[in-house]
């Protein structure tokens, strides 16, 4: 209502990015005692022009160990979820989503017993039991909206995530995801 106070009755609440300079990054999270993962957000993808990194444990999960992260997009009207042990195993979304659309992406990783699914809206999209090597998730800090807040912009509205370092069970990610999808 004023440069100072803001009025946010029936507007929805999210981080809006431009998909050019908009990053944000935490502190180092330490997951070195899990080798299981769990990510569920709430995105409104703009664009499917460029790939964009929606979360990101680790400045690259290139070239560090024990990392994951979220495309939005990855190719065109896609998603995809990278877990990554010592070798990555990557999992997308079928060609369905273009943008803008608004989706619940979840990612479920797991070193020990190999597995990297990513979930849209609730339903499988596609899972692989290839192992991603050994060891366990790292202590890094985690990337949000671009590759170290300098590439792979992200261009869309952010409406929260939960990570959790555990693989959770059925009904513990339904909760999460309608949890984002009523935000």
């Amino acid at each position: 209502t004023t440069s100072t106070n803001y009025d946010t009755v029936g507007f929805p609440l999210y981080l809006k990015t431009n998909g050019t300079s908009s990053a944000m990054a935490t502190y180092s999270i330490n997951f070195t005692s899990t080798a299981a993962m769990t990510v569920v957000t709430g995105v409104r993808k703009l664009s499917d022009a460029a790939l964009g990194i929606l979360a990101e444990l680790s400045g690259s999960t290139g070239t560090n160990n024990g990392t994951f992260y979220m495309l939005a997009p990855a190719t065109g009207a896609t998603y995809q979820f990278r877990s990554k042990g010592t070798t990555n195993v990557d999992v997308n979304t079928p060609a369905t989503y273009a943008s803008p659309i608004t989706n619940v992406i979840t990612g479920i990783g797991n070193i020990t017993s190999p597995e990297t699914t990513i979930r849209a809206n609730g339903t499988i999209a596609a899972t692989s039991s290839v192992s991603v090597g050994t060891g366990t998730y790292g202590n890094y800090p985690l990337y949000l909206f671009a590759r170290s807040g300098t590439s792979l912009w992200f261009n869309g509205q952010f409406y929260g995530a939960i990570i959790c370092g555990a693989t959770e069970d059925a009904n513990q990610i339904t909760q999460a995801e309608i949890g984002r999808a009523h935000v």
